[in-house]
């Protein structure tokens, strides 16, 4: 408690002390632009590595998910069931459960499992999209151990306009969207609808049974709808107010492992989140932004008349963010934020949580060449505390624009989720935190020339997990799996990335882009008796990934292409086993009309019409078509 009172102490004495600095030395104005989007703005984006997600990228199709998103924007693996199923990301090596997801400041994480069903969202509703690796994630909050994904829908007064989409493709599959903008005078109004429907019906190759042969994918249909809804009032130059609002519904089948038997289950997903925001900037060098909000999580499983499992998850999140800049090239910014959830789960019972957690992050250009950041973390749950989180790091850029080099650590932690703990059977309340510490070390270049700029970056990272959680057979009874603190678990790799942009003449343009991953996350102690894991890579990691993106502008006419590959990936703890690598090449050709107010585009997902799984037994579909047309208004 002494810890907590010391940290509260230190931030708002560096707050007050800050705000008192003279206006003759104030760094430049911030303005009400700055703040309406949230943490886009002196977030140490160079210091840690963090990527600004190409929502409008022609590799994103009206379908498209939050995952595609995500991996049409870095090579980042994520465990798929089927076009519209079951998404979930692993990022560095870490598991789902270890990135943290957040919808304009809110998590919106399970509590209960404590991972994010990426499909759940399309991407139509996102306007801004930031991925953070690592200690980056402590800017959004704690528990972020592999990163964190932070979700925008800023307020921005464009001019009104009406959006219909729609599109048809292989396997039965249909979207159908829609958007409109209405803004008058100081008042806007952005409202987004979307429908997906697939039977989701392709083709596949059965590798389990005899000979091979071809079978068509069964109970695997999904439907979602949504409908979201921003409302923005910007009182005057200092003062904004905004209302958000999301509903999305899914019910998917799950079908069952190709080596099964079974036919599988449904799944009923609910999403609801809203949002009330006040940003305010009172001077020329503070702000204050305000967010209180709401969520509900419904999830319902059912497998034939075995299984009907119910979670409900409510959620009241409440966030407040502070900023200022001082003398000397010296920001200032804290942030506080306290959620409360109420949970009621068919195995974890009623179980009611808060969680608060607050940060202080100092951000000092000590001279030109040379930045310093650093900051300390603290979270808190309804029984238990976390230890002061503190994380560092500089950035020197180089003579003669060769560049900056950027150096990080930071210290992690993590609380069991609400099943770890509570679940009946296999739940464990004594449960140790996960803990641990980042190391980051990379180069960024960039420069412009005349017609062309060109990019790269190399980041090498380095983490090291306490206490990692994991659910394994029950000591006493192993037909009940348990959750313990078994393994040490060491996560570090490479990671590349290059964009060139050329201009080629006035209505011409092309852009190539070449990333990749090495990521090599094995255990490294474990508490079990077989030793024989230490050293071996995580299940479902994969070692080497490689993204390279193509886009092409003449005119009127677009075309895009991207190629993925995934290495192998183990399926088994010992390594015996492994799914195949695979290579992905998708295409689109598009074409705009009158000023582009008609656009249409023409797909074709996995060119090469490759087989491969991202789950084992859970085929992904060959090469498949997709036709979109969208009418811009006004």
């Amino acid at each position: 408690m002494k810890q907590l009172w010391l940290f509260y102490a230190g931030l708002f004495l560096g707050a007050f002390a800050n705000a008192q600095f003279p206006d003759s030395t104030a760094m430049p104005a911030i303005t009400l632009a700055d703040v309406s989007i949230v943490d886009f703005k002196n977030d140490n984006h160079d210091v840690f590595k963090s990527i600004d997600l190409n929502v409008k990228s022609k590799a994103n199709k009206i379908g498209s998910d939050l995952g595609d998103l995500l991996q049409n924007s870095a090579p980042i693996y994520f465990k798929n069931y089927s076009v519209g199923g079951i998404k979930t990301i692993d990022l560095r090596g870490t598991g789902s459960e270890r990135t943290k997801v957040y919808w304009n400041g809110m998590p919106i994480n399970s509590p209960t499992l404590g991972s994010f069903d990426f499909s759940l969202l399309p991407f139509y509703f996102v306007e801004d999209a930031r991925l953070r690796f690592g200690g980056a994630s402590l800017t959004d909050g704690g528990g972020g151990l592999g990163g964190s994904v932070q979700l925008i829908n800023s307020a921005s007064f464009e001019d009104s306009s009406l959006e219909i989409a729609g599109s048809y493709g292989s396997f039965d599959s249909y979207t159908i969207a829609a958007k409109g903008l209405f803004s008058l005078n100081k008042f806007k109004s952005d409202s987004r609808v979307f429908l997906l429907k697939a039977k989701n019906d392709y083709s596949y190759t059965n590798e389990f049974k005899q000979g091979h042969p071809t079978e068509n994918r069964v109970n695997n249909e999904v439907m979602q709808i949504g409908f979201q809804q921003v409302f923005s009032y910007m009182l005057n130059n200092k003062n904004l107010l905004s209302a958000r609002f999301s509903l999305t519904d899914s019910d998917r089948k799950i079908p069952a492992p190709i080596s099964s038997s079974g036919i599988g289950a449904e799944q009923y997903d609910h999403l609801i989140i809203g949002q009330l925001a006040w940003d305010w900037v009172p001077l020329k060098k503070a702000y204050l932004k305000i967010r209180s909000g709401f969520q509900n999580q419904e999830n319902r499983f059912i497998q034939q008349d075995f299984i009907d499992a119910s979670t409900i998850v409510n959620g009241w999140n409440n966030n407040i963010y502070l900023g200022f800049n001082g003398v000397n090239h010296l920001k200032i910014s804290v942030s506080v934020r306290f959620d409360r959830y109420w949970v009621n789960s068919e195995g974890a019972g009623q179980v009611t949580e808060d969680q608060f957690t607050a940060l202080l992050n100092a951000d000092w250009q000590l001279i030109k060449q040379l930045k310093l950041v650093l900051g300390a973390r603290i979270n808190t749950i309804t029984d238990a505390s976390s230890p002061l989180m503190p994380y560092g790091g500089i950035v020197w850029n180089l003579p003669e624009n060769g560049g900056f080099i950027r150096a990080n650590v930071s210290q992690v932690y993590r609380f069991p989720t609400i099943n770890d703990r509570y679940w009946k059977p296999g739940g464990n309340p004594d449960l140790e935190p996960e803990h641990g510490w980042n190391y980051e070390l990379g180069y960024s270049y960039k420069k412009g020339f005349r017609k062309s700029d060109l990019e790269f970056g190399i980041n090498t990272f380095y983490g090291l997990i306490n206490q990692w959680i994991l659910w394994q057979p029950g000591t006493f009874n192993p037909h009940y799996w348990e959750a313990q603190n078994i393994w040490e678990v060491i996560n570090k790799g490479i990671e590349f990335t290059s964009n060139s942009r050329i201009k080629l003449s006035k209505l011409t343009k092309i852009s190539l882009g070449f990333n990749y991953t090495y990521t090599r996350s094995t255990v490294s102690e474990t508490k079990q008796p077989n030793t024989e894991i230490v050293g071996k890579q995580l299940i479902l990691v994969p070692l080497h990934q490689v993204m390279i993106p193509i886009e092409f502008y003449w005119h009127d006419l677009n075309a895009a292409v991207n190629y993925h590959f995934v290495s192998k990936r183990f399926t088994d703890r010992l390594n015996n086993h492994e799914l195949s690598a695979y290579n992905l090449i998708d295409l689109v050709i598009g074409y705009g009309f009158k000023n582009r107010s008609i656009q249409t585009n023409f797909r074709i997902n996995n060119l090469l019409n490759n087989q491969y799984q991202t789950v084992p037994g859970q085929p992904m579909p060959g090469i498949n078509f997709n036709l979109e047309l969208t009418f811009k208004f006004f």
